[in-house]
Protein backbone atom coordinates (compact mmCIF):
# COMPACT_ATOMS: atom_id res chain seq x y z
CA UNK A 1 0.00 0.00 0.00
CA UNK A 2 0.86 3.67 0.00
CA UNK A 3 -0.20 6.96 1.54
CA UNK A 4 -1.10 10.12 -0.33
CA UNK A 5 -0.94 13.49 1.41
CA UNK A 6 -3.51 16.05 0.26
CA UNK A 7 -2.83 19.79 0.52
CA UNK A 8 -5.40 20.10 3.33
CA UNK A 9 -3.42 17.62 5.45
CA UNK A 10 -5.65 14.63 4.83
CA UNK A 11 -3.71 11.39 4.47
CA UNK A 12 -5.36 8.85 2.18
CA UNK A 13 -4.39 5.19 2.72
CA UNK A 14 -4.27 3.21 -0.51
CA UNK A 15 -4.29 -0.57 -0.91
CA UNK A 16 -3.26 -2.35 2.27
CA UNK A 17 -1.72 0.77 3.89
CA UNK A 18 -2.97 1.42 7.43
CA UNK A 19 -5.12 4.49 8.06
CA UNK A 20 -3.63 6.18 11.16
CA UNK A 21 -6.10 9.06 11.31
CA UNK A 22 -6.05 12.78 10.49
CA UNK A 23 -3.26 15.33 10.73
CA UNK A 24 -3.82 17.90 13.50
CA UNK A 25 -3.84 21.57 12.39
CA UNK A 26 -0.75 23.49 13.45
CA UNK A 27 -0.69 26.00 16.26
CA UNK A 28 0.42 29.51 15.39
CA UNK A 29 -0.95 29.46 11.82
CA UNK A 30 -3.80 31.51 10.39
CA UNK A 31 -6.76 29.68 8.87
CA UNK A 32 -5.47 30.43 5.35
CA UNK A 33 -1.99 29.17 6.25
CA UNK A 34 -3.43 26.00 7.76
CA UNK A 35 -5.41 25.33 4.60
CA UNK A 36 -2.36 25.89 2.40
CA UNK A 37 0.35 24.32 4.54
CA UNK A 38 -1.18 21.78 6.94
CA UNK A 39 0.33 18.89 5.03
CA UNK A 40 3.49 19.81 3.16
CA UNK A 41 5.36 16.50 2.91
CA UNK A 42 4.94 12.87 3.95
CA UNK A 43 7.68 10.27 4.41
CA UNK A 44 7.11 6.59 5.18
CA UNK A 45 9.04 4.93 8.00
CA UNK A 46 10.88 1.65 7.37
CA UNK A 47 9.37 0.28 10.58
CA UNK A 48 5.79 1.15 9.55
CA UNK A 49 3.92 4.42 9.79
CA UNK A 50 4.98 7.82 8.51
CA UNK A 51 5.88 11.42 9.32
CA UNK A 52 3.97 14.46 8.08
CA UNK A 53 5.64 17.87 8.22
CA UNK A 54 3.71 21.10 7.78
CA UNK A 55 4.81 24.50 6.51
CA UNK A 56 5.92 25.64 9.97
CA UNK A 57 8.20 22.62 10.32
CA UNK A 58 6.03 20.84 12.87
CA UNK A 59 6.37 17.07 12.47
CA UNK A 60 3.54 14.69 13.33
CA UNK A 61 4.21 10.98 13.67
CA UNK A 62 1.87 8.12 12.81
CA UNK A 63 2.14 4.38 13.36
CA UNK A 64 5.67 3.22 14.18
CA UNK A 65 7.46 6.39 13.01
CA UNK A 66 9.61 7.69 15.90
CA UNK A 67 9.39 11.36 16.93
CA UNK A 68 12.66 13.27 16.51
CA UNK A 69 11.18 16.77 16.84
CA UNK A 70 10.69 19.48 14.26
CA UNK A 71 11.70 22.98 13.31
CA UNK A 72 8.65 24.54 14.97
CA UNK A 73 9.75 23.26 18.39
CA UNK A 74 13.44 24.08 17.94
CA UNK A 75 13.88 27.29 15.97
CA UNK A 76 11.89 29.89 14.12
CA UNK A 77 11.80 30.06 10.36
CA UNK A 78 12.26 33.41 8.66
CA UNK A 79 9.09 35.34 7.69
CA UNK A 80 7.49 33.79 4.58
CA UNK A 81 9.84 30.78 4.73
CA UNK A 82 7.96 27.47 4.61
CA UNK A 83 9.07 23.88 4.98
CA UNK A 84 8.85 21.91 1.73
CA UNK A 85 10.05 18.35 2.38
CA UNK A 86 11.04 15.72 4.95
CA UNK A 87 13.25 12.67 4.27
CA UNK A 88 14.28 9.95 6.71
CA UNK A 89 17.61 8.20 7.14
CA UNK A 90 17.83 4.48 6.37
CA UNK A 91 17.04 3.16 9.87
CA UNK A 92 14.39 5.73 10.93
CA UNK A 93 16.68 7.11 13.65
CA UNK A 94 16.51 10.62 12.18
CA UNK A 95 15.37 12.80 9.31
CA UNK A 96 16.18 15.95 7.40
CA UNK A 97 13.77 18.80 6.66
CA UNK A 98 14.33 21.30 3.83
CA UNK A 99 12.75 24.76 3.64
CA UNK A 100 11.75 26.67 0.53
CA UNK A 101 14.84 28.85 1.03
CA UNK A 102 17.08 25.78 0.80
CA UNK A 103 17.96 25.43 4.46
CA UNK A 104 18.38 21.81 5.57
CA UNK A 105 17.75 20.89 9.21
CA UNK A 106 18.74 17.56 10.78
CA UNK A 107 16.89 15.75 13.59
CA UNK A 108 17.60 12.65 15.64
CA UNK A 109 20.59 10.69 14.30
CA UNK A 110 20.43 12.30 10.84
CA UNK A 111 23.90 13.75 10.29
CA UNK A 112 24.49 17.48 10.03
CA UNK A 113 25.91 17.55 6.51
CA UNK A 114 25.96 21.30 6.17
CA UNK A 115 24.01 23.17 3.56
CA UNK A 116 23.92 22.02 -0.04
CA UNK A 117 26.22 24.02 -2.30
CA UNK A 118 27.02 24.39 -5.97
CA UNK A 119 30.06 25.68 -7.84
CA UNK A 120 29.76 29.11 -9.44
CA UNK A 121 31.10 29.92 -12.91
CA UNK A 122 34.24 31.29 -11.26
CA UNK A 123 34.81 27.91 -9.57
CA UNK A 124 33.89 29.13 -6.11
CA UNK A 125 31.42 27.27 -3.89
CA UNK A 126 28.19 29.17 -3.25
CA UNK A 127 25.75 28.56 -0.41
CA UNK A 128 22.26 27.91 -1.80
CA UNK A 129 20.33 29.56 1.04
CA UNK A 130 18.84 32.74 -0.37
CA UNK A 131 16.23 34.55 1.70
CA UNK A 132 15.41 37.04 -1.08
CA UNK A 133 13.77 34.41 -3.28
CA UNK A 134 10.64 33.50 -1.29
CA UNK A 135 8.20 35.18 -3.67
CA UNK A 136 9.75 33.83 -6.89
CA UNK A 137 8.43 30.28 -7.08
CA UNK A 138 10.99 29.35 -9.73
CA UNK A 139 13.68 29.86 -7.10
CA UNK A 140 12.07 27.92 -4.25
CA UNK A 141 13.39 24.56 -3.16
CA UNK A 142 10.85 21.75 -3.34
CA UNK A 143 12.32 18.42 -2.37
CA UNK A 144 15.40 16.44 -1.47
CA UNK A 145 16.85 12.96 -1.89
CA UNK A 146 19.14 11.09 0.49
CA UNK A 147 22.11 8.94 -0.54
CA UNK A 148 22.00 5.21 0.35
CA UNK A 149 24.78 5.77 2.91
CA UNK A 150 22.86 8.55 4.71
CA UNK A 151 26.04 10.56 4.20
CA UNK A 152 24.71 13.08 1.69
CA UNK A 153 21.72 14.56 -0.05
CA UNK A 154 20.51 16.41 -3.10
CA UNK A 155 18.17 19.40 -2.91
CA UNK A 156 15.91 20.24 -5.87
CA UNK A 157 15.02 23.81 -6.78
CA UNK A 158 11.83 24.52 -8.72
CA UNK A 159 13.77 25.67 -11.79
CA UNK A 160 15.42 22.23 -12.07
CA UNK A 161 18.72 23.02 -10.39
CA UNK A 162 20.01 20.26 -8.12
CA UNK A 163 22.41 20.95 -5.27
CA UNK A 164 24.42 18.42 -3.30
CA UNK A 165 26.04 17.94 0.10
CA UNK A 166 28.13 15.25 1.82
CA UNK A 167 28.76 12.16 -0.32
CA UNK A 168 26.03 13.03 -2.83
CA UNK A 169 27.67 13.27 -6.24
CA UNK A 170 26.97 16.06 -8.70
CA UNK A 171 25.39 14.78 -11.90
CA UNK A 172 24.43 18.14 -13.36
CA UNK A 173 20.89 19.45 -13.55
CA UNK A 174 18.24 20.25 -16.13
CA UNK A 175 18.06 23.94 -15.14
CA UNK A 176 16.24 26.05 -17.69
CA UNK A 177 14.26 23.07 -18.99
CA UNK A 178 11.09 24.16 -17.16
CA UNK A 179 9.89 25.12 -13.74
CA UNK A 180 7.60 23.93 -11.01
CA UNK A 181 4.64 26.26 -10.73
CA UNK A 182 3.20 27.59 -7.47
CA UNK A 183 0.67 24.75 -7.48
CA UNK A 184 3.50 22.17 -7.59
CA UNK A 185 2.96 21.12 -11.21
CA UNK A 186 5.81 21.11 -13.72
CA UNK A 187 5.56 23.32 -16.78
Amino acid sequence: GAWVLKRNGEVVALGDATDYGPVTPSIGMTLDEQEAYTGTSIESAAGGGYWVVNGNGEVQTFGGAPDHGGIFSRINLKPNEWVRSIRRNSDDSGYWIVSGAGRVYNFGAAADLGQAVYPTEAGNIKDIVDESLYEDYRQLFWSMGITPTDGGYWVLRANGEIFHSGDALEFGHPGGQGTIRKDGNYK
